[in-house]
Order: structure tokens, then sequence, then C-alpha cells
């Protein structure tokens, strides 16, 4: 079974258990084209821990590889699927946080990748009440266009987000979409983001772990 298609394993991975990841690990190592985003989805999650974050960090280049690649599959076939825009959501957030990492080598063009698979997500995404893929995506888009100084366009994409975030299903994306809107907007000095941030912190049904992260919002 998939990593993320496992009940057990991704509430388990949402719940910060850190021997998930060794599970996880077992499940890429088995089919590992097939798993190679669960499994970075993974290691991003648990990017605070250390040793994660350096074999996270140790994947770059071919993280950049499949993204490029995803790229080229995205721009000739517009109309792939809510999957396809899962992914890029993945690789795209993982690229971004990459750019800014001090030992990543190449940040320009994992910036620029990043920015791209963004796009592309977007376009492709479902816009449905309920999916939190599509708020993702855009939060992402948004923060790469304020790190370009594009404050006026990014704030088209954060509304986006705004508008799916409350209707969001599962909870713990919604509390992470909810997460990283206050982040973006408190980085713009807009006072709105501590409310944002409230809405995630407050969040019904939600494991510990992601109310931490909130907590910890500017890491």
């Amino acid at each position: 079974m998939s990593i993320h298609d496992d009940p057990g394993l991704s509430g388990d991975i949402w719940a910060g258990k850190v021997e998930s990841v060794e599970v996880a690990r077992a499940r890429y190592e088995e089919s590992p084209r097939s798993e190679f985003t669960a499994w970075v989805s993974t290691l991003y999650s648990f990017r605070r821990v250390p040793r994660y974050c350096v074999e996270l960090a140790a994947l770059a280049l071919e993280i950049m590889e499949r993204a490029i690649e995803y790229v080229h599959e995205l721009e000739i076939q517009e109309s792939i699927g809510q999957g396809s825009a899962d992914t890029a959501d993945v690789l795209s957030t993982v690229l971004l946080w990459l750019s800014g990492h001090q030992d990543t080598v190449g940040t320009n063009l994992i910036h620029a990748t990043s920015k791209r698979l963004a796009f592309w997500g977007l376009r492709v995404a479902e816009y449905v009440p309920g999916e939190h893929t599509p708020a993702l995506l855009a939060t992402t888009y948004a923060e790469i266009l304020m790190q370009e100084g594009e404050h006026y366009t990014a704030r088209g994409y954060l509304r986006i987000a705004l508008a799916f975030a409350p209707f969001i299903k599962k909870r713990e994306q919604r509390a992470r979409v909810w997460r990283r809107l206050g982040t973006l907007y408190l980085r713009s000095l807009n006072p709105m983001g501590c409310w944002y941030l409230a809405r995630a912190l407050l969040a019904r049904g939600i494991p510990a772990a992601v109310r931490r992260k909130t907590l910890s919002f500017w890491k």
C-alpha cells in the first residue's frame, strides 16, 4: 500500500511520530519510482529533525530532476487531474524550502523550478469546495511572488487560498492552510495574520504535532 494511501501511516506522520519515517522508508525502498513524492513529503514533514533535514537536502538534485520532468509533462498535458496537482504541490513546496536552505547548491534554478511547478499545478488543480491542494499551491505561489517583490500579484493568490480555507474537508490540511496564510500575512506586516494563525491553532480534532508547527510558524 502507498504511503499516502495508508490511513494508519498517514495519521502517524501527521501526529509527528518519528518511527513512522522508517515505515515510510521501507515502502519507498520497495517502490522507489512510484513512492518518491510521498517519501519526499514524509521527510519534509520531519525536516525539523536534524537527520531527516540533512537527508532531504541531500535529495535536492533528484528532486530537481523529477520536478523538471514533471513540469514538462504538465506543460504538454494540462488536463492530467488532481493527482498531478498534488504532486506539483509537494515538489514545489519542498523546492521552495530547499531554495532557502544554506547547504543547497543552485538555489536560483531551484527557486525558478518551484515557481513553474506551482504555476502549472494551479492550472491543472480541481477547484471544488473541500479540496486543499489549490489553496496550498496558491500559498506557495504567493510566497514565491512575495520573495520576488510582486506583493500586489501575490495578494490575488492569497485570496484564492482564503476562499478555499474554511471549506477544506481534511482538518489537518485546513489547519496547514491557515498556518501558511497567517505566516505570509505577518511577513507583509498585516495583523490579519494573527487571526489566521489563531484559526490554525483552534482547529478541532488535529494532532498536537500540527499545533506545535503553528506555534513555531516562523521556522
